[in-house]
């Protein structure tokens, strides 16, 4: 009963179906045949019509007048005369023939006659219109088209492989036949969907269409076939143990060969169905017993015809899944409890390089060898190559001592510098194989577990990881360093001629690695103390590089660049062994040096690539001169002037400003020589500020108390150096200098406000200012800084520096004048102490109001004669608070002819000033005007 229910079933499928894909295969070949008779026809009618409208328009023309036929007219007729005779001829002597040669040769007539006239047309058509170049454009798919030519295959393939489970899955439900039958109806149906899929494209009864391919009914039935097959082999492994692991691996390995092979013919849906059943396969038909080699013996021989497919068939997706499928498998080895199989991650790694290597380069690259020139990155292969090399150091880093390991970080970093020598495409591997062999040099005992500890970081590049594998580490690094740097040293003279791009890739890779593997060990070995050993060592890499530059420099100009690269590479050797064997304050200056001699070599050979390497240096100087601003320490030494501060700044100083001299060439940067001028300015603004406090303090630079004197001197300095750089700033065009020396003017400004006039005043505090009427502190403090703010005032408004700048400018040295006069007159009426606390004397307050008087009206002669309205204005403003201090506080403190005799004399001094105004400024004004 059971049997029969089923072939029941089976009968019916047939009997839906088989009408259905019969009515689809017979539709879709009439729709074909109608469609092209339809071309055919309209591509007949519109050549009818241009050899009409062209015979029309010959006889228009009058036979008197009628111009030479040109060679393409003329041959018109003789052609059309030509092929009706061959067409008779060939007509006559032709025998007898059936029904079936008849629609043959009528068919080989038609055409001919449609070649025929598309020669006229293409011999006559000398001024072609837009009429004549008709072009039937297909029409986009309307909804139907869609549901009637794609959907329905899609659906159906979907469909039938449903039915086919759903088949299966309800006679386990039922309890159907038994679970052979069950199996092998399944199999059978597989392969009676894969045997029609292959009959129709034999047939080709079911071929795609234009603009249908994606919905072509044979691959669809195959994939269908396909994923019933699957399921049959799996579920004879995991639902019935019929077959064992190993068998089952087999299988479904087999009938993944067979989708891909078939994909060959059927297309992309076969191969993504045999891809992801092959990679999927260890996971369906796993025992659990993790057998590493074998998985990976499997993933390298299901890969290797899983590429050639796609080397055949250009298809980069597949590739790409490749890639990503074993790489995948790597990754999940790699985090499973699989570390001691060693060997077996070194092959497998080993393995997929060589293959990757051949995918991506020998396969897809086969004319490179002609082509040498540089191309453009193949960012795929840098990607894969990229990932490769991080699983690799990953397995490396667990295991840093195992040979298999270290053979696999070998073998991977020399195929990627072979790909790069062989092809340009892959000069980006450069960056992923150097990385590679540098992190492996790091890699040391524990040093995972190490660096996993945050409080014991500092701890990972120090002597006790590596005590017993010092030498091991020398030598790891010397032979990643020899490697890239012997490589390169070979490559550029060969590259030079037609691959710049690629050679200066090499320069780049054969310099930065050995000096950066140089750093590395040096760190590690010696906890960043000096050491001569690892200095000759750097001071002989700089030679070596200084040899290997001036080879290049023989050659013509387009190694210039590759030239200044192996140029920084010796100088920056050449700092490192200094900054190996000096110390402090010796180092400051070395480097200083040494960023002289990079600016000297560049303004000698003409090659302006080395200047921002000079301006590099310079900054690293500056950083450490801000780490450490007394280089050696709090004893820079107690003579003034003639100190550690002077060789520690001055040198830096002079040596930037002579390098900032020698960059400025023609079609080089500005910036470098911009910043070499302006870190000259720093140096030398902080050798002025340290050597006053020097001096001031008797060498004592850290001691917390300062005075009025050491202020003002301070504050002095800032302004003089503003004033000096900013004029140099203006003449050299240098912005960042320009702002430098606003920046130092606003320091002076702000001490001077801050410090001198409310801190360290001697009115508001205890600060003796001496008992010279010339030499004393008030005119130190603000007599100079006043007049030096004025100074600063007019040449920030030559300077065009902001005008509220210049406007503050001006406040303050008014400010500071004004201080200087009234502190000059207590220190004429109390001497040394100024304080305000001990009171003002009657004398010596009216003496402020005469004071005050008396400077306005010589500002105001001088502004008059000098023709200056800022004169004028101070003057008056002085004049205005003194007439109002007269009026309100001094004569309100007189009595009897005292107070008439002030009043008096300020009414004649006020008299006088008008009659200044009136005669001498207006009344010029006047005289001059026309009468």
């Amino acid at each position: 009963m059971d049997s029969g229910l089923v072939l029941i079933g089976l009968i019916a499928l047939g009997v839906v179906f088989g009408p259905i894909v019969i009515s689809i295969i017979a539709w879709r070949k009439v729709d074909y045949l109608s469609t092209q008779l339809d071309s055919l026809q309209k591509e007949t009618q519109l050549h009818k019509e241009k050899i009409k409208s062209l015979v029309s328009a010959q006889h228009q023309k009058t036979t008197d007048e009628q111009p030479i036929p040109s060679n393409q007219e003329a041959t018109v007729p003789q052609r059309q005369g030509q092929s009706d005779q061959k067409e008779q001829v060939a007509t006559s002597h032709q025998p007898a023939h059936s029904h079936e040669d008849n629609q043959i040769l009528a068919a080989q007539t038609s055409q001919s006659i449609i070649q025929s006239s598309h020669e006229a047309t293409t011999a006559i058509d000398t001024e072609p219109t837009n009429q004549d170049e008709l072009v039937l454009s297909p029409s986009t798919p309307s909804i139907e088209e869609k549901i009637g030519t794609r959907w329905a295959v899609w659906v159906g393939g979907v469909a039938l492989a449903l039915g086919g489970v759903f088949l299966i899955r309800y006679s386990l439900e039922a309890g159907f036949f038994g679970p052979t039958v069950r199996l092998t109806l399944a199999a059978i149906l597989g392969f009676i969907l894969m045997g029609a899929g292959e009959f129709f494209r034999r047939k080709e009864l079911a071929s795609p269409i234009s603009g249908l391919e994606a919905a072509s009914i044979p691959p669809i039935l195959t994939s269908a076939g396909i994923v019933a097959l699957y399921g049959v082999a799996y579920a004879a492994f995991a639902l019935y143990g019929f077959i064992g692991a190993g068998t089952a691996f087999a299988v479904m390995a087999a009938i993944s060969a067979l989708s891909l092979i078939t994909s060959l013919l059927h297309g992309p849906f076969l191969a993504g169905a045999g891809f992801l059943g092959a990679y999927a396969t260890p996971i369906l038909a796993s025992t659990g017993s993790g057998d590493i080699p074998s998985l990976y013996f499997y993933l390298i021989a299901i890969s290797i015809p899983v590429i050639i497919l796609a080397r055949i068939r250009l298809w980069l997706w597949l590739m790409r899944s490749v890639i990503i499928a074993t790489l995948g498998w790597a990754l999940l080895t790699l985090l499973g409890e699989y570390g001691h199989e060693t060997v077996s991650h070194a092959l497998y790694l080993i393995a997929l390089g060589l293959i990757f290597s051949a995918a991506l380069f020998w396969s897809l690259h086969p004319t490179l060898n002609e082509n040498k020139n540089d191309q453009g990155q193949d960012w795929m292969a840098f990607a894969t190559f990229a990932a490769l090399s991080a699983l690799a150091f990953a397995h490396y880093a667990s295991a840093p001592n195992d040979l298999a390991l270290q053979a696999m970080i070998t073998t991977l970093v020399l195929l990627q510098l072979g790909l790069v020598w062989q092809w340009s495409a892959a000069n980006s591997l450069l960056g992923s194989a150097g990385l590679l062999g540098f992190l492996a040099i790091l890699a040391g005992p524990d040093i995972i577990e190490q660096a996993s500890n945050l409080e014991r970081i500092a701890d990972v590049f120090i002597l006790q990881i590596y005590s017993e594998q010092r030498m091991a580490l020398i030598l790891k690094a010397i032979s990643v360093a020899a490697l890239f740097g012997g490589v390169a040293k070979i490559a550029i003279p060969r590259l030079l001629p037609y691959a710049t791009r690629t050679a200066t890739g090499w320069a780049l890779a054969g310099t930065i690695l050995p000096v950066v593997t140089l750093i590395a060990v040096y760190l590690i070995l010696t906890r960043f103390e000096t050491s001569m050993p690892f200095a000759i060592v750097a001071i002989g890499l700089g030679l070596i590089f200084s040899w290997i530059s001036r080879e290049l420099l023989q050659g013509a100009a387009g190694r210039r660049l590759i030239t200044a690269i192996y140029i920084i590479a010796a100088l920056s050797s050449g700092a490192l062994g200094l900054t190996i064997a000096m110390e402090k304050g010796w180092l400051t200056v070395a480097l200083a040096f040494t960023t002289l001699g990079a600016a000297f070599t560049a303004h000698r050979l003409k090659i302006w690539q080395i200047g921002p390497f000079a301006a590099l240096l310079a900054l690293i100087v500056g950083i450490r001169l801000f780490l450490d601003p007394l280089i050696v320490g709090t004893d820079v030494g107690r003579t003034p002037i003639f100190n550690w501060l002077l060789w520690g700044y001055g040198t830096p100083a002079l040596c930037f400003y002579v390098s900032a001299s020698y960059l400025r060439m023609k079609n080089a940067p500005s910036w470098p020589t911009q910043v070499l001028d302006a870190l000259s300015m720093v140096a030398v603004a902080a050798l002025v500020g340290f050597q006053v406090r020097h001096t001031m303090n008797d060498g004592a630079i850290f001691i917390t108390t300062t005075g009025l004197a050491e202020v003002a001197i301070q504050s002095m300095m800032a302004l003089s150096l503003s004033i000096g750089y900013g004029r140099i700033s203006s003449r050299m065009s240098n912005l960042i200098m320009r702002q430098g020396s606003l920046c130092l003017a606003i320091i002076g400004l702000v001490m001077m406000v801050i410090l001198l006039a409310i801190r360290y005043n001697p009115a508001l505090s205890s600060q003796s200012v001496g008992e010279g009427h010339i030499f004393n502190l008030v005119n130190l403090g603000y007599l100079l800084p006043g007049l030096l703010t004025a100074w600063l005032a007019r040449e920030s408004q030559t300077l065009n520096r902001p005008i509220h700048f210049t406007i503050i400018t001006k406040s303050v040295a008014g400010l500071f004048l004004f201080l200087w006069l009234n502190l000059t007159v207590r220190h004429a009426w109390q001497g040394d102490n100024l304080l305000l606390t001990d009171g003002i004397p009657d004398g010596e307050f009216y003496s402020y109001s005469a004071a005050w008087l008396f400077s306005g009206i010589l500002l105001l002669v001088v502004g008059i004669f000098r023709q200056n309205f800022l004169y004028r204005k101070i003057s008056a403003a002085l004049i205005i608070l003194a007439v109002l201090k007269i009026f309100v506080l001094d004569t309100a403190q007189l009595e009897g002819v005292l107070r008439a005799l002030s009043f008096i004399g300020l009414g004649v001094v006020l008299i006088g000033i008008g009659l200044l105004y009136q005669r001498l400024l207006f009344g010029q004004k006047s005289q001059k005007k026309p009468a």
